[in-house]
């Protein structure tokens, strides 16, 4: 099992027109984040979290014809969640296919758009799956093995890697049922359980469970 962190560059090709507005194209946003995502039909489901304007945002987001339907929830005054329903083009469709979809890869939230114009993409899966992966990129997206890691960490060194708010939010996640499946918790839950509001609660579990997955896989 190996962990490979990927950054993408549309050189030729499109991926998508809100792609360049969300990876260095807007001047008004600092962090654009895809957390969470639904790929079974389309249009597609994606969770964004986000630092920047977000009223020039979701204008320039009225002008994307692929957009069906968006739905925000701020966190504070320079930062929100936007939830988007996507048509998508045929280049994200092919990109969907070969890095969501493949074998039994799995994709480790979150997934960056870089200020330069890259996307970074951290990957869990088969090296030979991978490999695979990355050689049917699409022609003119240029594609990068920027760290791979694989070695086995202990239980101590993973915990290290969170803040004490994290920690607490991952023992009270799993206390209340958060990670039970079928799931029998919510975010709210876990917000109750450590004092806090539930996007904090959020905020604390998904780069809790970031940090996790890297360590346990670098």
């Amino acid at each position: 099992m190996k962990r490979v962190r990927l950054t993408i560059r549309p050189v030729e090709t499109a991926i998508h027109p809100g792609y360049a507005l969300s990876a260095g194209g807007a001047e008004y946003l600092s962090t654009v984040e895809l957390i969470n995502w639904n790929l079974t039909n389309t249009p597609i489901g994606l969770l964004f979290r986000i630092e920047g304007d977000r009223e020039a945002y979701t204008a320039d987001l009225d002008e994307l014809s692929q957009v069906v339907s968006y739905d925000v929830t701020p966190i504070d005054e320079a930062t929100f969640y936007i939830y988007i329903r996507d048509s998508t083009t045929s280049t994200t469709k092919q990109l969907i296919e070969i890095l969501f979809t493949r074998g039994s890869l799995i994709m480790v939230s979150p997934i960056e758009f870089l200020r330069d114009g890259r996307l970074a993409i951290t990957v869990v899966g088969p090296a030979s799956e991978i490999q695979a992966a990355v050689e049917e990129v699409p022609t003119g997206i240029e594609t990068e093995i920027a760290e791979v890691g694989g070695s086995q960490v202990s239980q101590d060194a993973v915990a290290a890697q969170l803040s004490d708010r994290q920690h607490a939010a991952i023992v009270a996640g799993i206390n209340v049922g958060y990670y039970e499946i079928p799931r029998q918790a919510t975010h709210a839950d876990v917000a109750a359980a450590i004092g806090c509001a539930s996007s904090t609660a959020s905020e604390h579990l998904r780069k809790a469970e970031s940090k996790l997955i890297s360590a346990l896989f670098s």
